[in-house]
């Protein structure tokens, strides 16, 4: 077993490349790091940028998308790095006091003005079981987006947006359910 910084260093390096790149004067572009990124002013056409979260349960396709401007957005979830055994899926988010892989929610967004912080807040996010969502609410200038499998239909998903970005997200995928 190793612990690493893998919960805000990515966040931190796309701060700092923000940070440089505002020092020479760019004032609007985006910075992608591993799918976690940060918005920088508005895109070229002067609009907030539309990014997109893959499906949990099909990476390949785009499940939501999202605008965002002057901010960052950080996604955690086991739906990439992870092993099998016996067909059961074991995540690389651990719960801190039992070991055992995270497993309540497909994943968890963040999107704050400081990609660090919603690094580190979007993997504890995933940690928070079935109370994902709310500690999402309950933490102060950010908004978040918890994607969950429907119970009674494994193969689809729920997509809990909070208040702040219910006029920022749309939908992409027919059979996902919007909770708002």
């Amino acid at each position: 077993m190793g612990i690493d910084l893998g919960g805000i260093a990515k966040g931190y390096a796309i701060d700092m490349a923000a940070e440089a790149l505002k020092e020479y004067g760019v004032n609007s572009g985006l910075i992608d790091a591993g799918g976690d990124l940060r918005v920088i002013g508005l895109n070229r056409q002067g609009r907030s940028w539309r990014v997109g979260l893959r499906h949990p349960l099909a990476p390949s396709r785009l499940l939501l998308s999202i605008l965002v401007e002057d901010e960052a957005v950080a996604t955690s979830g086991n739906y990439f790095r992870y092993f099998t055994v016996d067909g059961r899926h074991y995540g690389h988010l651990l719960y801190p006091r039992t070991g055992t892989p995270a497993e309540s929610a497909l994943s968890a967004t963040i999107i704050g003005k400081n990609a660090m912080r919603a690094d580190g807040l979007a993997t504890a996010a995933m940690l928070h079981r079935e109370g994902a969502f709310a500690f999402i609410n309950q933490v102060s200038e950010i908004e978040g987006i918890v994607i969950t499998q429907q119970t009674r239909h494994p193969g689809k998903v729920s997509v809990h947006v909070t208040s702040g970005l219910k006029d920022r997200v749309e939908l992409l995928d027919r059979s996902a359910e919007l909770e708002r």
